[in-house]
């Protein structure tokens, strides 16, 4: 399976990209065919290079709200699908869910999106929380499934207006198995 991941930050390693990286590793030594889509090179981009994985950038795919840009990064991010053609693509990190569901809709390729976060979690100001919910409530039916990394986020996805339908929850953790058994060292 050609799997393409699209994840905002490439510059710098944090969890979301922690997450990327141990999957794109272990479905690559699982024999899938995996390529990372970022708005950035750096740290995570060399990171994955070392373990073989195929690391792309995205002019403009960035976390700021900016319509035109956005707008640019869509049509960037769909050309970037139809020339890698994946069988399924998988969003991390809240600009690069909103950007990915968009583009994958237009080209009916089935996407999944990991929250790592609500944008309209507790400690965003009011008027960024609702506009940050209409959009994520308007855009959950483009995903085939959500991923919430926590109880936390799941909880807040249904609150919200996320349908349940959409959200499931898996925990981020390392198989400790797959890395006893010869997974490329992946940690």
């Amino acid at each position: 399976m050609r799997l393409l991941f699209i994840i905002t930050r490439g510059d710098d390693i944090g969890g979301a990209q922690i997450q990327v990286r141990d999957l794109c590793c272990a479905l690559s030594f699982s024999q899938h065919e995996v390529c990372v889509l970022a708005g950035s090179g750096g740290r995570f981009a060399d990171s994955l290079r070392k373990y073989g994985i195929e690391f792309r950038t995205c002019q403009g795919l960035q976390r700021p709200l900016n319509p035109l840009q956005d707008a640019r990064a869509i049509a960037r991010i769909a050309t970037a699908i139809r020339d890698y053609g994946p069988d399924l693509i998988l969003l991390h990190s809240s600009k690069a869910g909103v950007v990915g569901r968009i583009a994958s809709r237009f080209l009916r390729i089935p996407c999944i999106f990991t929250a790592h976060g609500w944008p309209f979690a507790d400690g965003v100001g009011h008027l960024k929380r609702l506009v940050y919910r209409l959009i994520e409530t308007q855009l959950a039916s483009f995903a085939t499934r959500i991923i919430c990394v926590s109880q936390y986020d799941y909880n807040l996805g249904r609150n919200y207006g996320i349908a349940s339908s959409k959200l499931v929850q898996i925990y981020n953790g390392i198989d400790t198995e797959f890395l006893l058994k010869g997974g490329r060292g992946i940690v």
